[in-house]
């Protein structure tokens, strides 16, 4: 593979990862960090002819980010989140769960949830009042855009469509500069 061949399939790879490593952490730093790492042990194992299959290798490099990124959180939980008293307490049981992929999966998953909750909490927050009646309006209620013409003084159901679609467009912005 020549340096244009990878600088495309780099950026392809990047497209591919990106949105999925988000589901895992919402830190920019630490989804480049995963993917600059993986990408590197992909091409090298690549070069050594350790990669054989012409399998999906955006999943693989992604699998290997995923993995990278498990590890440091183990790492960083087995060493700073449990404290051992030096003291010889006879009552003082360690208990640690029996599957610790499970474990970590739930906390990672428990940690990522309340992070995007807060974060459309406080994108929805931003969005004007018209906005956010509108995305009520059609998405929790599920009110037609005929109906939302004369409820919500609309000209017609073009109107409806581009202001739903731009108060969505602001709430993606909002959501994405809180989770950053």
């Amino acid at each position: 593979m020549n340096p244009t061949e990878f600088r495309a399939f780099y950026n392809d790879c990047w497209k591919y990862c990106k949105p999925r490593l988000r589901n895992l952490t919402t830190n920019q730093a630490d989804i480049e960090d995963v993917f600059a790492e993986a990408i590197s042990r992909f091409w090298v194992n690549a070069q050594q002819g350790k990669i054989t299959h012409a399998d999906n290798h955006f999943a693989l490099v992604y699998v290997m980010a995923k993995n990278l990124w498990l590890g440091e959180l183990r790492k960083e939980k087995r060493f700073t989140g449990v404290s051992i008293d030096a003291r010889n307490d006879s009552d003082f049981e360690l208990q640690l769960p029996t599957d610790e992929q499970d474990f970590l999966s739930k906390m990672i998953q428990e940690k990522d949830d309340y992070h995007q909750e807060q974060s459309i909490k406080s994108a929805w927050e931003k969005l004007d009042t018209k906005c956010r009646d509108l995305l009520n309006a059609t998405i929790i209620y599920k009110e037609r855009q005929d109906e939302l013409i004369e409820k919500m003084n609309f000209k017609n159901t073009d109107t409806v469509k581009a202001t739903k679609y731009r108060c969505l467009q602001y709430l993606k912005k909002f959501y994405y500069e809180l989770a950053a």
